[in-house]
């Protein structure tokens, strides 16, 4: 999933934190609504009316995540962009082109499952984010940033994965072979070598993080 979309490539200017502050503060609601949505919808009447009660909302909430992606391709944050872009653009396949024109496929758990994993991550995410960026980092927090990948980031995946292939009949119906091979050569070659990708670097990172505050602990208690 997305890289940290708000770590200041240099000291940043009071405009500029700012708006990474709201930023990230917007994305915050925006994902925990979706999450709300997710979990009282199929508490109340099932996952089969999640999509009507999420679906045109959580299109543009992940629409708005290509800003993760050009933050970090203009600098504004310390981000790779490469890695933003792999996250959100299978994103982007998994709502433009499975969740928008098979609607029909969003009453499986799949659906659910995969609302539920999305969600999570980013309520944490950029949650962790928006304090981060207002001086508070309490160490839970930090912990569950960087840690609850390791559950999510699969559930996530293997969900994008199971929507792609409730979506190879219907591609080909629909939009002929061409599309379904495109859907086929998502879900058998670029999605296991993306999640290799990403859950590699968020372990380089979680070692990373949690490396330097050990050490910073260590430093601080001599």
């Amino acid at each position: 999933m997305a890289s940290d979309a708000a770590k200041p490539v240099k000291r940043s200017s009071p405009v500029k934190n700012g708006y990474l502050i709201l930023y990230n503060a917007v994305s915050t609601i925006l994902w925990a609504t979706v999450l709300g949505r997710t979990v009282g919808t199929n508490i109340i009447r099932g996952p089969a009316f999640v999509y009507l009660s999420t679906g045109n909302f959580v299109l543009w909430t992940q629409t708005l995540m290509i800003l993760d992606v050009l933050h970090g391709l203009f600098g504004i944050v310390r981000s790779d962009p490469v890695t933003a872009a792999l996250q959100v653009g299978s994103r982007y396949v998994a709502v433009w082109a499975v969740q928008y024109p098979f609607p029909a496929l969003c009453s499986s758990p799949i659906y659910s499952s995969m609302l539920f994993a999305w969600s999570l991550t980013e309520v944490i995410r950029y949650g962790y984010l928006a304090v981060k960026l207002m001086g508070w980092e309490p160490y839970p927090f930090f912990w569950v940033r960087y840690s609850s990948y390791r559950i999510l980031y699969p559930i996530g995946i293997l969900s994008e994965m199971g929507m792609m292939y409730l979506a190879l009949a219907p591609a080909a119906q629909k939009f002929g072979q061409l599309y379904q091979l495109f859907l086929m050569a998502c879900l058998f070659i670029i999605w296991p070598a993306g999640a290799y990708i990403l859950i590699g670097h968020m372990n380089r990172q979680r070692r990373k993080v949690l490396k330097a505050a050990k050490a910073q602990d260590t430093k601080a208690t001599q």
